[in-house]
């Protein structure tokens, strides 16, 4: 992965036509399937750090994780 001087990661120049190749609604898909990649990656570290959670505690504190700044602890 390469970082450009404000540490964005810049795209790999081969990713540059496939990802011009899709359409508008594959671009979408393509967006909410990171996102819930995302919230389930959250979510599973949230339950391994605290196995004794409700499912109501864990969904809370990782949408803390994903909507709010600062520390995640």
């Amino acid at each position: 992965m390469r970082l450009d001087d404000g540490q964005i990661e810049v795209m790999d120049e081969a990713m540059v036509p496939v990802l011009r190749s899709l359409t508008g609604s594959q671009r979408v898909q393509s967006m909410f399937d990171m996102m819930e990649f995302g919230r389930d990656t959250v979510l599973a570290a949230v339950r391994q750090k605290h196995p004794d959670w409700t499912q109501e505690q864990v969904n809370r504190e990782a949408m803390r994780r994903l909507f709010t700044h600062g520390d995640h602890r």
